[in-house]
């Protein structure tokens, strides 16, 4: 047995589709490949070719006929008029290469490693990895297309959104779906899965699929994402009609959450769920919140906590072409996600809104945008967020204090930077009386911090 991740499999895996079957790991691989921002103008976005798709019925492009989108129209209709579709069929198939383009053109090509990789925690590893992918013989004939973004940073209409499609050399269409980026925003919106039944991101990720179908055509599809993007996946692929159902052959979340509605008694998720992939390692929660919970299999993960939800820590048998498999998951993560179901399970649904408002009211106090930021920057943001605590709604105090020690501090790991956490809520003003500056908050670096 040979270990190692999925760079390494992407380095070393070098036989073709055809020799060894598409498989999780290579799902996982583009999965990731989703963080890419790839809205710097060589990538055909999803912008793009809806309005190329509605040139199709327009015959008239005199006024842009000098204008790149009138080349565009051309090519177009060039194209489309050599193929023969009857008129009640809709909008006809676009032309791959108005859709896609080399994953070299796309990845590496510019070398804008920061616009292209905007998170420094984890650019190297993503360099790294696609690298390997456009030198591989494996994955450097696939293609990719049709990027879009979606970002609103509004309450209670919080999107971070994000997609794009693979063309493999057989033709079929990967759509790889963005999974949470370390803003509040991204977190926000994942923490509103437990009081609202879809999320603007599940709608986003299910108009994707219908479009990219249309312009695809008849062919096979594949749907899958990492975390958030996991959900949404599962989400979409039940909810499109049965006549779109019926071109996906696959649908993979990994560490994906669950759902907190009845979306898995539905015919759409029956009729999905035989070709559902889920994949969580052994010690983390994210896969496990909410009550609703696609089966799964459990990957090991070299990493501890938290950190084990970021798919780079993910053990890979590059032998197998697959991952390192475990019987199940740890006793702690268990732990982690019924608590979790417990906390939310004993709070109305109006209570859960006004609940996690109010935690997100404090972390955004601090004037930062990620959890990354607060925990680099614990010393200076504690004190902020205790004011804030202090300050906050009489009636969600307790509950606000219990999430932080008794939750947050377990997933997001705060304890660790926090010295002496129980005597410094004990400080806390209006709990007992005190209105002294919580006590000298240090930072152990010998521990391990997520992104």
């Amino acid at each position: 047995m040979t270990l190692g991740t999925i760079t390494t499999y992407a380095q070393e895996m070098l036989k073709t589709f055809e020799e060894t079957p598409f498989n999780d790991v290579d799902a996982a691989i583009l999965s990731q490949l989703s963080y890419a921002q790839l809205d710097g103008g060589i990538v055909p976005t999803l912008e793009t070719t809806r309005q190329l798709s509605r040139l199709n019925h327009d015959g008239n492009s005199s006024s842009r006929s000098n204008s790149w989108w009138g080349q565009l129209h051309s090519k177009l209709r060039h194209r489309i008029n050599r193929r023969e579709f009857a008129e009640d069929k809709g909008p006809e198939p676009l032309d791959d290469s108005l859709r896609f383009v080399s994953l070299y053109e796309a990845f590496w090509r510019s070398e804008d490693f920061e616009s292209i990789f905007p998170s420094e925690a984890n650019r190297s590893q993503m360099i790294e990895l696609v690298s390997a992918v456009i030198a591989s013989p494996r994955f450097r004939d696939i293609q990719v297309g049709e990027f879009t973004y979606e970002y609103n940073d509004e309450r209670y209409n919080d999107k971070q959104f994000a997609a794009m499609t693979f063309l493999l050399p057989d033709e079929t269409e990967f759509i790889s779906l963005r999974g949470t980026e370390a803003t509040f925003v991204g977190w926000r919106e994942d923490f509103e899965l437990a009081f609202n039944k879809e999320i603007p991101s599940q709608h986003s990720a299910l108009a994707y699929i219908n479009e990219v179908h249309a312009h695809a055509g008849n062919r096979e599809m594949m749907v899958a994402g990492h975390s958030k993007g996991g959900n949404t996946a599962v989400f979409a692929a039940s909810k499109v009609s049965p006549e779109i159902q019926r071109y996906i052959r696959g649908v993979y979340s990994f560490d994906g959450p669950g759902f907190i509605t009845d979306l898995m008694e539905s015919d759409g998720y029956k009729t999905i769920e035989p070709r559902i992939h889920k994949i969580i390692p052994q010690d983390s929660f994210i896969g496990l919140m909410f009550e609703g919970r696609e089966p799964y299999g459990v990957a090991r993960s070299t990493a501890s906590g938290l950190l084990q939800h970021f798919l780079f820590s993910w053990q890979v048998d590059t032998e197998q072409a697959d991952f390192l498999r475990l019987d199940g998951v740890t006793e702690n993560a268990l732990n982690i996600a019924n608590s979790y179901v417990e906390w939310t399970n004993s709070l109305g649904m109006t209570e859960r809104r006004q609940v996690i408002d109010s935690i997100f009211n404090v972390l955004e106090s601090t004037g930062y945008t990620t959890f990354t930021e607060v925990a680099d920057n614990i010393s200076t943001a504690a004190p902020v967020m205790w004011n804030a605590v202090s300050n906050s709604n009489p009636q969600n105090r307790d509950i606000v204090i219990s999430a932080f020690t008794n939750l947050f501090s377990r997933i997001f790991g705060f304890n660790r930077y926090i010295v002496q956490v129980d005597s410094f809520l004990q400080r806390l003003p209006f709990r007992f009386g005190q209105n002294d500056a919580p006590q000298e908050i240090e930072r152990d670096d010998g521990m391990d911090r997520g992104n």
